[in-house]
């Protein structure tokens, strides 16, 4: 296939099928994983060229491949080859916003005269090869748990390796009360969401029941559901500081305790403890795990007191007297939220859901045992609640902001805010101004791509006099433009597969040939293993990229050359090793 094409416009799919002997052959055109045309082939004893003509309609990777099949075919292993093209358009960029609403936002950059996507986050398109299609994500207001699975861990790649651009903006549902602390996209972002002691008017009481029961021992990704379960604790408990308190305990058919309730003075010790929780053996004893949990929270000296009960879904077993015993709890001042692993179809998960609605608490169900860290984070933040501002403040520029492009001077206060605050290699756009001096607008280089931070509600009860502020477009388009990049201009690029050797050539004008020098890049690979790129200078302007297609699947690659980064047109090698 041609590496790249503009989007309806017609090209050749070109196929070498080598036969061992006449043959009358059925073949099948794939297109994105769906079959898309079909038809028979007269093959002759040898080499054999098949042509066809396709057009893509959506920006972005396009895996073609074509299966050419013949009755009794001893190795049907080989009948199977792919490429990958490119559809090209004018920059888009993908809004994820809630409900998959258009709001002002989204009216806003299309009336600066970008191609906007707007996509609810269930449905938002955030693979790989969809990203490529876009310039710049926005995520408006919507909470990490409604984005598709592996979404984040994608985001994160198509920004920090192959030059995407990110916004975050702010409001009931993101950052850190959204759970997207400990989350591969609070890695790219250049504001960190963590809980501080000195912007906190309460103190927490907690405890923390973990199922130890047999089936934590099952393996998921690199640990055991037991070792995440204990990940995903630590990371509650570090958030926590010497104004809590925190008990932890491990629930099979009883309930052991492992920390008895204790000021948080030192968290890490804490947290090494709970890490070394094994599993052992039975079901979990929910009705166990609540009563004991109550015991220990009964000396807490804080007024706010919550119970997490962590539990697997299909295998949550007597409890007991719940229906009486958690209303008595949240009379007294104690709540309970529940974290199931497992869907909300799993055997127990209707008890979980009535335990947490008892409790007047949470129930989030965690599917993927890896993301236990980030939603346990996200319990934590809920209950401490120390990280929205919800006060009309004003609103001050600072000197980086115009850098990004022609954007506002001077803004107006806002109706609230999400506090975050600034990496050391940040820059700060806007601060607020009150007490906590906390960044409004900040923004970064991560990798290769680009990443901003708008701590206000675009479009919501916190937006303040933003909602109907006449230079709400002159911020927010420039804003997003700036992180979509630009194309390298007069750059050229011409990309070639030969043999499981991936060829880019590259050019520029002789008197910007320095840039090629400074250029840096990054290939992906199909498992998202990441590498340098090694270019090797062929003449003044002129450099080749060779990169090893090891294995079968997409290899992605992007180049940044000053200060613009483009992505080389993706390479597959046409069947597996």
């Amino acid at each position: 296939l041609p590496a790249e094409v503009a989007i309806d416009a017609p090209f050749a799919v070109n196929a070498t099928v080598v036969a061992t002997a006449t043959a009358t052959a059925t073949w099948r055109l794939v297109v994105d994983g769906a079959p898309v045309r079909r038809g028979e082939v007269a093959l002759r004893a040898g080499r054999n060229v098949v042509q066809l003509r396709h057009r893509v309609a959506t920006p972005g990777e396009h895996v073609v491949a074509l299966e050419v099949l013949v009755d009794g075919d001893a190795v049907p292993q080989n009948d199977r080859g792919i490429a990958v093209v490119r559809g090209t358009a004018r920059a888009r960029v993908l809004c994820v916003t809630p409900g998959g609403r258009d709001d002002r936002l989204t009216r806003a950059l299309r009336a600066a005269g970008l191609d906007v996507v707007v996509a609810a986050p269930a449905a938002a398109p955030l693979t790989l090869g969809v990203l490529d299609g876009f310039r710049a994500v926005v995520l408006e207001d919507v909470p990490a748990a409604a984005l598709p699975s592996g979404a984040m861990r994608a985001l994160a790649t198509w920004v920090r390796d192959l030059g995407g651009g990110l916004l975050m903006t702010g409001g009931e549902q993101c950052f850190d009360v959204g759970g997207y602390h400990k989350s591969t996209v609070e890695n790219v972002l250049h504001v960190t969401l963590e809980i501080r002691e000195e912007k906190r008017s309460f103190g927490v009481a907690m405890a923390i029941a973990l199922d130890r029961s047999g089936s934590m021992r099952a393996p998921a990704g690199d640990a055991t559901k037991m070792q995440l379960a204990n990940r995903g604790a630590a990371s509650a408990i570090e958030l926590l500081s010497a104004i809590d308190a925190v008990a932890v305990l491990a629930v099979d058919q009883a309930a052991h305790v492992v920390q008895p309730l204790v000021a948080v003075d030192d968290p890490e010790s804490i947290a090494s403890a709970v890490r070394r929780i094994e599993s052992a053996g039975g079901g979990v004893f929910v009705g166990a795990a609540l009563h004991a949990a109550a015991d220990e929270l009964a000396a807490a000296v804080q007024e706010t007191r919550h119970v997490v009960l962590f539990a697997d879904a299909s295998d949550a077993e007597e409890p007991g007297d719940y229906e009486t015993f958690v209303p008595e709890l949240v009379a007294n001042g104690t709540t309970v939220s529940v974290i199931g692993l497992g869907s909300a179809t799993d055997r127990d998960a209707q008890l979980l859901e009535r335990l947490a609605e008892l409790g007047q608490g949470r129930c989030q169900f965690v599917a993927d045992a890896t993301e236990l860290p980030r939603v346990f984070a996200q319990e934590t933040i809920q209950v401490a609640r120390s990280s929205l501002v919800e006060a009309p403040t004003d609103v001050a520029v600072d000197a980086a902001l115009p850098l990004l492009g022609d954007l506002p001077a001077q803004v107006p206060p806002l109706g609230g805010y999400s506090l975050a605050w600034l990496r050391p290699d940040a820059e700060r756009g806007a601060v607020s101004v009150d007490e906590h001096a906390a960044p409004i607008v900040a923004h970064w280089q991560c990798g290769l791509g680009r990443a901003a931070a708008f701590l206000g509600e675009a479009d919501g009860p916190l937006a303040g006099a933003w909602a109907d502020w006449a230079g709400y477009g002159d911020f927010f388009g420039p804003l997003v433009r700036w992180l979509g990049g630009s194309a390298a201009g007069e750059l050229w690029v011409d990309a070639a597969r030969e043999g499981d050797v991936g060829v880019y050539r590259i050019e520029v004008d002789p008197e910007r040939a320095a840039l090629l020098d400074a250029a840096r890049g990054v290939r992906t690979q199909p498992d998202g293993s990441t590498h340098e790129l090694d270019l090797v200078a062929t003449g003044p302007g002129r450099a080749e990229i060779r990169v090893p297609l090891g294995t079968e699947g997409v290899h992605r690659a992007a180049l940044r050359l000053g200060d613009d980064t483009v992505r080389l047109p993706p390479l597959c090698r046409p069947w597996s090793a």
